[in-house]
């Protein structure tokens, strides 16, 4: 994906590494989708043979929830990253801001 959203030079970039105008379909395009499905099966597969083998879906759960925090703290560090502009930060995704204005 750096590949795809920062080519170095936008006059040369090998198609397939662009990502499609609105109505089409390139492979750069289907990472993210493919990403999601094997993450699924991975978790999937990982809880199952927890469950199987006695643990606490309690203990589960606050593993989750506190990895998760983990992840989004990082992601906002990230964003924030070397400026810290509180003002600019944006919390929540594309999705959730397109809900937010009823659009």
């Amino acid at each position: 994906m750096i590949m795809v959203n920062n080519p170095g030079s936008w006059s040369h970039v090998y198609e397939p590494l662009l990502h499609a105008e609105w109505n089409g379909l390139t492979p750069a395009d289907l990472i993210f989708p493919f990403f999601i499905f094997i993450v699924g099966v991975s978790i999937t597969l990982a809880y199952t043979k927890r469950l199987q083998a006695g643990v606490p879906k309690n203990s589960m759960y606050r593993k989750i929830i506190f990895r998760s925090s983990k992840i989004f703290a990082v992601g906002i560090l990230l964003w924030l990253f070397p400026k810290f502009d509180f003002v600019t930060v944006r919390f929540a995704g594309v999705m959730q801001q397109q809900i937010a204005a009823g659009k």
